[in-house]
């Protein structure tokens, strides 16, 4: 989402379901304001790299496109 901040990404596996955690910050305020949780379960490891890669680009400030070259 557009002004959110990516703080945190959790990969667990929960007895062979693998689910990705994100939290993101949604106010200015990154040590106090209000977060938003993400749940989404992975199927393989190939999604997991390709979503892995997408919110390592987000997290570092990389444009998606230019991290894919």
């Amino acid at each position: 989402m557009e002004g959110e901040q990516l703080s945190l990404i959790d990969v667990v596996n929960a007895h062979g379901a693998v689910i990705l955690q994100t939290i993101w910050g949604t106010t200015a305020d990154a040590r106090f304001g209000h977060r938003r949780t993400e749940i989404e379960t992975v199927p393989d490891l190939d999604h997991l790299v390709h979503r892995l890669n997408q919110l390592a680009a987000v997290m570092f400030g990389v444009d998606g496109l230019a991290a894919a070259a």
